[in-house]
């Protein structure tokens, strides 16, 4: 075998080797999740702000719930947020039908919307 040959032979492998570790890289990148959405939650149904809505509307203000007449407004959870929190503890009277994560989840989406 010639020299040259034998040069190009080694570039042809070298090729390949770059080319199968490209693959490689792109396929784990994609597999661990990578799409590049950076993980802000607003598309998760199970992201802490949703379950707080979720549970807020559902067992806060709901028809038949405590605060039914509340207003959705920053002013008036503002103003009754003082009487809400110690209700969405454990034993309150709204956070005892509600799991731990509901319960935080609650206050958080009320921080956030509510901007308390």
């Amino acid at each position: 075998m010639s020299m040259s040959a034998y040069i190009c032979s080694k570039s042809v492998n070298i090729a390949k080797g770059i080319m199968i570790s490209s693959f490689l890289v792109c396929t784990l990148a994609l597999a661990s999740g990578g799409s590049g959405g950076g993980g802000t939650g607003y598309k998760n149904p199970n992201s802490m702000y949703a379950v707080g809505k979720k549970t807020f509307l559902g067992s806060v203000v709901c028809p038949t719930c405590p605060y039914a007449s509340l207003e959705l407004n920053s002013e008036e959870v503002s103003a009754v947020w003082p009487d809400l929190q110690p209700e969405l503890k454990e034993a309150g009277a709204i956070g005892q039908d509600l799991s731990w994560w509901q319960r935080k989840s609650v206050v958080h989406y009320i921080k956030k919307r509510f901007s308390i």
